[in-house]
């Protein structure tokens, strides 16, 4: 242990000090329209923030000390997580169609796409399809399949819904005079005089729609986006050599001054299958001065407890990741107050929906069910579905030890929460405006990498169609 101080100590020393205050949480995170981009070597009010987890289980350190025997631990009420890009590419993947919604927190809500449609129609010549149940299918064209009733026009003579609205062209007769106002003039000069300023007006108009806009500002890096530890990797490299392991977590982001002092949860307790074997979560607060708030515990077997002992679980972090299935979609023509015959149009059925296997970030099969807040189907890990909190039987642990504690950080230095089982490091810095920009650009060049735009995804909405047996209702 006091070889671990001492190595951070030195590191501390060889960190720059600086002496300028922290910029303040309310400054403007860009410039204005009218304001010119402040100077790339100016201080941004953007923080990097570094912190990184050390354990020592042994025996003789555990056995060293007495411990309470049933500590009590939580998650905070509110919190957020880091997001990572990999991640995202990956469920893309996993799910290839489905919407990947990351909001402001960090929760990755899946919605996973309507399913293929299971008829398949040759209209050229009525007679190629399929039923849901396999069958093959004969379709009439001349059967309506709206109502299922004999129609007198064949289908292939629908219009478009939107041009059914559509106002009548006017003929050349039956345009205005644009010569119509200057008739009443009593002066032909006062009318020569208003057609001169109206060209005007709309030269002037026309100069001012086409004045160039200004140049958009470099893009901004995406807060609290998981980075790796660059001002910590020295001492982490050397405490890695010293005593053969790494950190048990690590985890560093930039942050603008504007963000919420929201907790900040650092493990996945709640999409793995595994317990991890460290467990919580720090909580930055910004003023004058910055103070972190650390929150976690160690689980542990317990070979320094009497036999026969046994605690409660610890609690589990919330699920980041939801697979939502899509919504039931209603039956052709029912948007448009249509009753429909499925005795004689079966073909029009939807199609259940059947359980698709998927598996989240660990490999965990997932299952259906119905989400209580928004009462949609929803996918959920079969061991988590239940409760944030797993039963005893599947916790691998005896017992856990807590630390938390809260102290000021200075800039460029190295806090160093001292325990005996668990060692937390934590660093930060605030950014230049150059790094800032640095940072976005490569951000936004590492999201079109791994998260390319679908060039076959079509935003326009295809034009509706009215059956000719609905025609005259419109």
């Amino acid at each position: 242990m006091k070889r671990a101080a001492m190595l951070w100590l030195a590191v501390l020393s060889a960190l720059p000090a600086v002496a300028q205050q922290m910029t303040p949480a309310d400054q403007p995170l860009v410039a204005g329209r009218e304001r010119p981009l402040p100077d790339p070597d100016t201080r941004s009010g953007w923080i990097r923030v570094e912190v990184a987890v050390l354990t020592d289980d042994a025996s003789t350190t555990l056995a060293s000390e007495r411990w309470e025997a049933t500590p009590s631990v939580r998650y905070p009420a509110q919190w957020r997580w880091l997001t990572d890009l990999e991640e995202q590419a990956s469920l893309k993947a996993q799910f290839p169609g489905a919407n990947i919604d990351v909001d402001e927190r960090g929760s990755i809500t899946v919605t996973l796409p309507p399913p293929a449609p299971s008829v398949t129609e040759d209209l050229t010549d009525g007679a190629a399809a399929i039923g849901p149940d396999g069958e093959p299918l004969v379709l009439d064209p001349t059967i309506d399949p709206m109502t299922g009733r004999p129609s007198a026009t064949p289908s292939s003579n629908a219009v478009p819904l939107e041009s059914l609205g559509a106002a009548k062209k006017s003929t050349a007769e039956e345009e205005e005079d644009w010569l119509a106002p200057f008739a009443e003039e009593t002066s032909l000069t006062e009318a020569a005089a208003r057609l001169e300023a109206g060209m005007q007006t709309a030269v002037a108009e026309n100069v001012a729609v086409n004045e160039p806009e200004p140049p958009a500002p470099p893009p901004e890096p995406i807060a609290f986006l998981s980075r790796p530890t660059n001002m910590l990797e020295d001492g982490l490299n050397a405490l890695r050599r010293q005593r053969g392991e790494g950190a048990a977590i690590r985890a560093a982001w930039v942050q603008p001054p504007g963000a919420s002092n929201l907790p900040i949860v650092l493990d996945r307790s709640g999409d793995e299958l595994l317990w991890p074997k460290v467990q919580g979560f720090v909580e930055l607060r910004r003023g004058s001065d910055l103070r972190v708030g650390i929150n976690f515990w160690l689980n542990t077997m317990g070979e320094y407890l009497p036999q026969g002992f046994a605690m409660d679980p610890p609690p589990r972090a919330a699920k980041r990741i939801a697979v939502l299935e899509p919504d039931p979609e209603p039956l052709l023509g029912t948007e448009l107050g249509v009753g429909v015959d499925l005795a004689v149009a079966p073909s029009l059925q939807v199609p259940k929906q059947t359980d698709r296997p998927a598996t989240s970030q660990s490999g965990n099969e997932a299952v259906a069910f119905i989400d209580p807040e928004t009462g949609r189907q929803k996918l959920g890990n079969r061991q988590n579905d239940a409760d944030t909190t797993m039963d005893g039987d599947s916790w691998p642990y005896r017992h856990l030890i807590a630390v938390a504690d809260t102290r000021s950080v200075p800039e460029n230095g190295v806090r160093y929460f001292d325990h005996p089982a668990l060692q937390v490091l934590v660093t930060w810095r605030e950014l230049t405006w150059g790094e800032v920009w640095s940072l976005g650009e490569a951000d936004a060049e590492k999201t079109a990498e791994l998260m390319p735009p679908d060039p076959s995804a079509d935003d326009s909405e295809p034009a509706s169609v009215v059956p000719p047996s609905m025609r005259e209702r419109f």
